[in-house]
């Protein structure tokens, strides 16, 4: 009896191997590769994204600390301040040089390009060529904007503490 139902259900499970088989041969390499290749691409932005949100992250924190902790590190330590605010700087850098790395290799430049990819999109050719003539000024303006805000907070950090 054992071995007629054993008979039944290799019979069972070679004709759902047949059916399967029949289904999978209508369906060539190429289409198979797209669907994976669909996914991985999405699996890959996904893992780049959530990357440049952390790096990102995180170099804000110890970009803040940064020009927040110079004028109280030297207020309390003296000059001896400027190591512990060295490495705080240092921290910052390295995941500034990381969130750079994330974004060159995806190609990402301007505010509107970083946008677009957190969103999963990607700027069409035109949007792309303005963004790449916006560029040289982009940069000097954020420069000189950042220098300007940490002058600020630095001088009035320094009469708080009275230096």
């Amino acid at each position: 009896m054992n071995d007629k139902i054993l008979m039944v259900q290799g019979y069972t499970s070679i004709n759902k191997r047949r059916k399967e088989d029949e289904r999978w041969k209508n369906v060539s390499l190429d289409q198979l590769m797209k669907g994976d290749v669909e996914i991985m691409k999405k699996e890959i932005k996904d893992t780049e994204i959530k990357k440049l949100n952390k790096y990102g992250g995180i170099y804000a924190v110890f970009l803040i600390l940064t020009v927040v902790s110079l004028v109280p590190f030297i207020a309390f330590m003296d000059w001896y301040g400027l190591i512990p605010w060295g490495i705080v700087c240092t921290v910052a850098v390295y995941f500034a040089f990381k969130a750079e790395k994330v974004k060159k290799e995806n190609h990402l430049s301007t505010y509107k390009e970083i946008v677009a990819f957190m969103e999963g999109k990607r700027l069409d050719e035109m949007e792309e060529q303005q963004e790449i003539g916006k560029r040289p000024y982009q940069t000097a303006m954020y420069m000189l904007g950042s220098a300007a805000i940490a002058f600020v907070v630095v001088y009035l950090m320094a009469k708080f503490f009275s230096l």
